[in-house]
């Protein structure tokens, strides 16, 4: 998953949201950050592991073909936040942009826990509203280049626009069937691994289930 869609799964919790953000530029072993950051941090290397084995993230990195079947995973990732922008009303019944100024505001305030790189992508980020951004197909495609770039392997960049378009509706039917699948293993990971309040951006922000209080 790529930014819109981490900082969606974490919006449980503006502090995970931000730990969300944080994951793609913390290596290593997750530090003692303030608030709920670390946790927000491990939730998005769980979404990380378990996307790679789930069935329909895997079909859709199958449909890449040969040729881009080493990074195919990559390039799934940055179409589910195209997919998750382009239906995100639906989805979640919230306004993308006003979600998206939300998450910008969260990271903002934890802006002395971000090291150079995560403030300078935030800061382009909100400048360029680009969360929302990624459902322009043109936009997806700009990041598909820079990311191709940064692999050492610019060519990538038009194999993989040129079977998106092929496969575009195939690629679709699988996020309308793994994105579920997240949003429950999010769930599930927060009611297991998290012990922190709920404080929803979203109405329907995964979240752990309240356990009925005991009597005596």
């Amino acid at each position: 998953m790529n930014f819109l869609a981490h900082c969606t799964l974490a919006s449980a919790h503006p502090d995970l949201l931000v730990g969300g953000f944080l994951g793609d530029f913390v290596k290593g072993p997750v530090p003692d950050l303030p608030g709920e950051l670390s946790a927000g941090i491990r939730l998005h290397r769980y979404i990380d592991a378990y996307s790679h084995r789930q069935p329909d993230l895997q079909r859709s990195a199958q449909r890449f073909g040969p040729d881009l079947r080493r990074f195919a995973p990559i390039f799934v990732d940055l179409i589910a936040d195209h997919f998750l922008a382009c239906r995100f009303e639906r989805l979640h019944d919230a306004e993308l942009v006003v979600f998206t100024a939300s998450a910008y505001d969260c990271i903002h305030q934890h802006r002395r826990q971000l090291s150079l790189g995560a403030r300078t992508f935030y800061e382009h980020a909100r400048r360029r509203d680009l969360f929302a951004a990624y459902g322009e197909t043109a936009v997806l495609a700009r990041t598909v280049e820079r990311v191709a770039q940064r692999l050492r392997r610019p060519e990538l960049a038009a194999l993989a626009m040129a079977q998106f378009e092929v496969r575009q509706a195939e690629l679709a039917d699988d996020f309308e069937a793994y994105y579920p699948a997240l949003l429950a293993q999010t769930a599930d990971w927060l009611q297991t691994h998290w012990s922190g309040t709920p404080e929803p951006l979203l109405s329907d922000a995964p979240r752990p289930t309240p356990q009925p209080e005991r009597n005596g």
